[in-house]
């Protein structure tokens, strides 16, 4: 019986490359806002802090985990910041927009769109000191995974479970 199954197994070999990665560190501080409570939350961690953490060659890094989990054919290399020398591919931005947490609850009815908004606003914050069509390798007029990574981290606590957590709680969309 299973003679009569038609399968086909495609196997792609691994080439040997770094991808591009942006780490984008986002603070939030409106215009005129002066408190928590008007939505201001400023990163706390360094821009030295994330690019040893994603790019760093020694320890427990982004880069040295895919390089041992792909048998050292793939790694986060920094994109290209304008201006930035000391740090590689971390860029901060402060967007004038209230902290996603302030916003949920100034208008819980737009929660689901809150976090597409700060995306958003951070990408165009990016397009100022990156040229992204540098690395559409392709010429498709899209980034793919492989020609190009963003990695956001936003100031601010974490409510998970209904406790708030300190920057040990890390996440993404």
């Amino acid at each position: 019986m299973a003679s009569k199954l038609k399968t086909s197994v495609n196997t792609v070999k691994l080439e040997k490359k770094p991808i591009p990665l942006l780490v984008i560190l986002i603070s939030f501080k409106p215009e005129g806002a002066e408190t928590w409570e008007d939505g201001i939350q400023m990163i706390s961690t360094s821009k030295e802090h994330w690019y040893n953490l994603c790019f760093g060659d020694e320890g427990y890094t982004l880069k040295n985990f895919y390089k041992e989990m792909s048998g050292g054919k793939i790694y986060f290399e920094p994109v290209h910041v304008m201006g930035e020398t000391e740090t590689p591919g971390v860029l901060e931005v402060v967007l004038d927009i209230p902290h996603p947490n302030r916003m949920a609850m100034d208008m819980p009815e737009k929660n689901h769109g809150i976090a597409f908004k700060c995306i958003a606003e951070a990408l165009r914050k990016a397009d100022e000191y990156v040229d992204f069509a540098y690395y559409d390798k392709d010429g498709g007029g899209y980034l793919s995974g492989d020609e190009f990574n963003v990695l956001l981290i936003h100031a601010g606590f974490d409510i998970v479970g209904g406790k708030e957590t300190g920057e040990g709680i890390h996440w993404g969309v």
